[in-house]
């Protein structure tokens, strides 16, 4: 008899090549069961050689010493791969599949501390995740992952930040093929997919981290979930997350929970594409709001103007402005950049209101739907960039216009204009396209 205490390389080789020679596979299979049921033998496992702890085996009738600090990733690689080639592979791989199953299921209920991360490294290159009836362990093991406390998470970043591009998105991709395996059309945020949304964003940061210090260890883009951006209900989850950040301008800021957690928390999941749509429906749902808000507030503010309608008319006038429901911008044909940009200069608390031209002295007013505003847009943004302007330069090599570097101070309206400008056309949906 012996007390197996730790597992490595060599001992698994020598375990498969006794397995070769008896054809008996019952020792194999109990070894396994032990050091993957065992949270104390599994992080004990494939320590890098050292000087620290002798361990000795009567299996193999020699000491061994095992470095504390450290973990050989390399080593469990090939542990992995040698036992994936050991038949019958559904014996095999249904007994690490069960006993990594039983010790995640106790790791759930335990605050693992930074000198225990090694077991879920090892976990984690196990390969035999990735298939589609692995996924109840990789469930438990998302909720492990994402409930450890921070120094235990310094730990595995230390670890994981030191992956090559290979390994690295082999992690990314095993969780996000487990994430869309659990979505369905019309998805809104549930408890249920917390855990793996919060594994995805350590692995976000883990590259951000590594881009930081030189070189991201995969693409950005590799993080994209089209599965997400096509199940996902946009509308609800944009409703939640407009609602919260309400909240959150009310007191201080709180980081989101199982309960009340949103989709678009986590950013780094949609493309382009997907962050235009979503920007279009908190346009949507920002501007009706304030449209609703003002609408009350003119309603409550025409009947203190009935009660005192013989007092000062300036004031008044004031107070129906800010009341408005649309945010109503007075311009001069002749002069249309100098009173856009005073008038936005001087009116930001309006910004976000549905926008109504009125051409002074023209007596032209309207919403646009096609006309007064669509025309306002082109004209203040061919009138900006034109280079005679001088706001603007147009580059011939790259077909794009940049900030005019000549010395001219450009008015910080201009971003504003052009920041209503993306703001009203997601709205109505008009197509214009120019580069800055």
């Amino acid at each position: 008899e012996f007390t197996l205490t730790h597992l490595t390389l060599p001992m698994t080789k020598a375990l498969v090549a006794k397995y070769d020679e008896t054809e008996d596979l019952s020792f194999l299979i109990s070894t396994l069961r032990t050091v993957f049921t065992s949270s104390e033998i599994l992080n004990l496992s494939f320590r890098s050689v050292g000087n620290v702890l002798n361990l000795s085996s009567a299996l193999f009738g020699e000491e061994e010493e095992v470095l504390l600090e450290g973990l050989d990733l390399d080593a469990v690689r090939e542990t992995y791969s040698l036992l994936m080639k050991v038949e019958p592979k559904e014996l095999l791989h249904r007994t690490m599949t069960d006993a990594t199953e039983i010790l995640l299921t106790a790791l759930e209920a335990a605050k693992i501390q930074p000198t225990e991360i090694h077991q879920l490294l090892i976990i984690l290159e196990n390969p035999l995740l990735g298939e589609l009836s692995c996924h109840e362990v990789l469930k438990k093991l998302c909720k492990v992952l994402a409930s450890l406390n921070e120094y235990s998470q310094q730990e595995l970043v230390a670890y994981l930040i030191e992956y090559d591009s290979t390994h690295f998105s082999r992690l990314v991709k095993m969780f996000q093929d487990h994430f869309n395996a659990l979505l369905y059309p019309k998805h809104r945020a549930d408890p249920s997919l917390f855990h793996h949304l919060k594994v995805l964003a350590l692995l976000y940061d883990v590259n951000k981290k590594s881009a930081s210090c030189g070189e991201s260890i995969v693409a950005y883009r590799d993080f994209y979930c089209d599965g997400l951006a096509k199940k996902l209900d946009f509308k609800a989850d944009c409703i939640k997350w407009n609602r919260r950040l309400t909240s959150d301008s009310q007191g201080p800021a709180t980081p989101p929970t199982p309960d009340d957690y949103c989709f678009l928390d986590f950013p780094f999941l949609f493309d382009p594409s997907a962050k235009v749509r979503m920007l279009h429906i908190h346009a949507v749902i920002q501007m009706t709001q304030e449209y609703h808000d003002a609408l009350t507030q003119q309603s409550t503010l025409h009947q203190a103007v009935e009660l005192l309608e013989d007092r000062n008319l300036t004031l008044f006038e004031a107070f129906l402005e800010s009341s408005c429901p649309f945010f109503v911008l007075e311009v001069r044909r002749d002069h249309l950049v100098e009173d856009a940009l005073m008038k936005l200069a001087g009116k930001r608390h309006h910004l976000k209101k549905p926008l109504k031209i009125s051409y002074v002295g023209g007596g032209e007013q309207g919403l646009d739907m096609g006309g007064l505003q669509k025309e306002f847009f082109h004209l203040i943004v061919d009138a900006v960039f034109d280079p005679s302007y001088g706001m603007f330069m147009y580059s011939d090599e790259t077909n794009c216009f940049w900030f005019n570097s000549n010395d001219v101070l450009l008015p910080p309206s201009v971003g504003t204009v052009c920041n209503v400008f993306l703001l009203q056309a997601l709205l109505w949906r008009q197509k214009r396209s120019f580069s800055l």
